[in-house]
């Protein structure tokens, strides 16, 4: 109880005490209840406003939390979790609910390292492509096209049941530890001339070097399968033509279309 409630209680034991026949003191006493009554309000709005002030100035004077990456659940309240590129066994609030806490999910990390809460998912991060599907769900993925410089993740629980085939794309997250998201590879497609002119390659000259090239890797192989079949040679996915305008690749190309025909 502050002491001004202590006053009003004392004030009215006193009003109460006063004979009725002493109406101006029972006035006076009466205007001075009142004004301990409304400096009694004003004093709990400024009891609340300090509070509030204080509650404020101690969360801006906090330590900043961090922004870890949940992993795994070690046992009860105790998780694996990703600062950065540096792993930590973190005590976990026991106030968060579990299922909140999955592979990949974002999670407030306090200055003791320990979960204190979820954060929104990152919508940002590099695009790799998966180069091999590993065991225990992991990926090895990498920048490169040839895949030859690369690194191994986790999967996180949203994409832990996707069907992920080497040449997909995954989203990594900003630690690099977890693939978050999966982008299928697109399917091949396939383009029509709804009318092939009827070109030869004696009506293109200058250009042998090419058109044997050409005839030796696209031509042969689409029209006689079987040879390639029977000697195990696949056939390259295709050529780069390349040069100035006017040095012919327009017509190679449709020289090219009109002998697979």
């Amino acid at each position: 109880m502050s002491d001004a409630s202590r006053s009003l209680r004392l004030l009215e034991e006193v009003i109460r005490m006063v004979p009725e026949e002493n109406q101006r003191l029972r006035n006076y006493l009466s205007a001075l209840r009142e004004s301990l009554e409304q400096d009694d309000k004003e004093a709990a709005k400024t009891r609340e406003m300090i509070a509030e002030y204080e509650a404020a100035y101690e969360k801006l004077t906090s330590p900043a939390n961090r922004v870890g990456v949940f992993m795994t659940m070690l046992e009860d309240e105790v998780a694996l979790i990703a600062v950065g590129d540096t792993e930590f066994v973190a005590s976990v609030d026991p106030n968060l609910q579990a299922d909140e806490l999955k592979a990949g999910v974002r999670v407030k990390v306090n200055d003791a390292y320990a979960v204190v809460g979820v954060l929104p998912p990152h919508s940002g991060g590099q695009v790799l492509k998966v180069s091999e599907v590993l065991e225990q769900g992991r990926l090895r993925v990498s920048q490169d096209p040839s895949g030859s410089v690369g690194r191994v993740v986790s999967r996180a629980a949203a994409i832990e049941d996707a069907t992920i085939r080497p040449g997909d794309e995954v989203r990594i997250g900003p630690n690099f530890k977890v693939a978050l998201e999966h982008y299928p590879q697109a399917e091949t497609r396939e383009y029509f001339y709804e009318e092939v002119q009827e070109i030869s390659w004696d009506s293109i000259g200058g250009q042998d070097e090419a058109i044997e090239l050409i005839r030796n890797t696209i031509e042969y192989p689409l029209l006689h399968p079987e040879v390639f079949e029977r000697f195990d040679k696949k056939p390259i996915k295709g050529i780069l033509l390349y040069g100035p305008p006017g040095c012919g690749k327009t017509l190679i190309g449709k020289a090219t279309a009109h002998n697979v025909a």
